[in-house]
């Protein structure tokens, strides 16, 4: 595996690449039998989603074992897109291991996909990438996640549908990389030397397929529509009016909520249609929720059976009581949540916990409704001119037309909102899209 490059080049290649990827990682769980301790138990930090180097198809997955409970016995899983059903996920290796932090070789016995028995060595390197030897296609080298967004151009590009937010700025040199970029994730290699440097200088390429053996059928339909789109606005650069964007850009404040906004797809958002224009952008007034959460020690509570109190709108300060119900049923958590303008009343609402799903700890989670939102903003929102909106179960929908996608314009006499819980938002905390996904 390749050491870790010094990634300040290739993100400041494009001046508007943001952070944001749609990879959940788990960074907190709890311990086997935390139950009855005081001590926070840490998940290593090799539990993290990683990517095959060379194969965007291939994820993998290093958790804490048991269902989350066991933090030192881990689970490995690593799983390729079913291309003939967009929204799965094929597993094709689960195995356990047993972490010690200065051990960095692994003997993994695992099944594949079928159940069949297979014996694996996993190599850590030093910053937490690795390395899978052993037969079949699940095998090779594995980038983490955090490396491999940091280190993409656009790394949504791979995810969900590009507009005009995202390439507003960017110059031939950034266009272009960022078009070789979609045949780079699958192992494309490159003739020419400046691709071919820029992209062997990162730790998430491998030069795998030649290029006359490259299949274009490969590419997603969401990628091959990014890519067309990427292709039309280098035919269509304009020098002179994204160096303008630019000047514009990098004179804008950082929007007032940015600091609120977590690492997580589920931030809510809503506003109308009564925008301030200020240039490349539009302010509106409008509200941001996220998932209401609970701690790792007020998760130990619930399970010696005590009742804790959670906030459930930070505008307010109001909050509800959460306590376990012993049933043994997925919604084996009760949450009480007040009716009525003075609250005379409450109504019990069966849940259930999702852990380490949002920085840690554990969201609640109502049956078929998703997570409980929670108000933590209240005022003017930024979206930026040419930002979109839509409706779908994920991005896939978006692009073979299944999915609804629009842009985002305002019109003063309309009573009409635009609402969604997937924000895609830049380092300035600006709107790009605003979208709504079930479940």
């Amino acid at each position: 595996m390749k050491q870790k490059k010094n990634t300040d080049n290739v993100k400041n290649n494009g001046t508007y690449i943001e952070d944001a990827s749609e990879t959940v990682a788990v960074s907190e769980t709890t311990g086997q039998n935390s139950a009855l301790s005081s001590t926070n138990i840490i998940a290593p930090a090799v539990c993290k989603a990683y990517y095959r180097a060379g194969q965007v198809r291939l994820i993998a997955h290093i958790v804490p074992g048991d269902h989350g409970t066991n933090t030192k016995k881990l689970t490995v899983n690593i799983f390729c897109r079913n291309l003939d059903f967009k929204h799965a996920w094929n597993l094709l290796m689960e195995a356990d291991m047993y972490y010690q932090p200065d051990i960095q070789e692994y003997t993994l016995n695992g099944t594949d996909g079928g159940g069949n028995m297979k014996t694996y060595v996993l190599r850590f390197t030093a910053d937490n990438a690795f390395t899978l030897e052993g037969e079949g296609a699940e095998t090779g080298d594995y980038c983490d996640w955090i490396t491999w967004n940091n280190q993409l151009i656009l790394p949504d590009s791979l995810g969900r549908l590009l507009n005009e937010t995202d390439l507003a700025g960017l110059d031939q040199k950034t266009l272009r990389l960022l078009r070789n970029q979609f045949y780079a994730t699958y192992g494309r290699k490159f003739q020419d030397d400046e691709l071919k440097t820029y992209f062997e200088g990162t730790d998430w390429y491998r030069g795998l397929v030649e290029p006359e053996d490259f299949d274009e059928e490969a590419l997603t339909i969401l990628e091959k529509k990014n890519l067309e789109f990427v292709k039309n606005a280098e035919a269509h650069f304009d020098e002179k009016k994204v160096q303008e964007y630019r000047e514009a850009y990098n004179q804008l404040p950082a929007a007032p909520y940015l600091k609120l906004l977590p690492y997580t797809q589920v931030i809510g958002m809503k506003f109308g249609q009564n925008a301030v224009d200020k240039g490349i952008y539009y302010c509106v007034q409008g509200t941001i929720s996220l998932p209401v959460t609970i701690s790792e020690e007020q998760h130990r509570k619930m399970e010696l059976g005590e009742r804790v109190e959670v906030t459930v709108n930070t505008l307010t300060r109001e909050t509800a009581f959460l306590e376990k119900l012993n049933e043994g049923s997925y919604f084996n958590y009760q949450i009480a949540l007040q009716t009525g303008s003075q609250g005379s009343g409450a109504e019990l609402i069966r849940v259930h916990l999702d852990e380490g799903a949002y920085d840690g700890g554990y969201t609640v989670s109502q049956n078929m409704l998703g997570m409980i939102m929670k108000p933590v903003y209240k005022g003017d929102i930024y979206v930026l001119k040419g930002a979109d909106t839509g409706t779908g179960y994920q991005f896939d929908d978006l692009a073979d037309g299944t999915g609804t996608c629009q842009k985002i314009e305002f019109h003063g006499n309309s009573s009409a909102e635009y609402e969604g819980n997937r924000l895609i938002r830049d380092q300035k905390g600006y709107v790009k899209g605003i979208y709504y996904f079930k479940n």
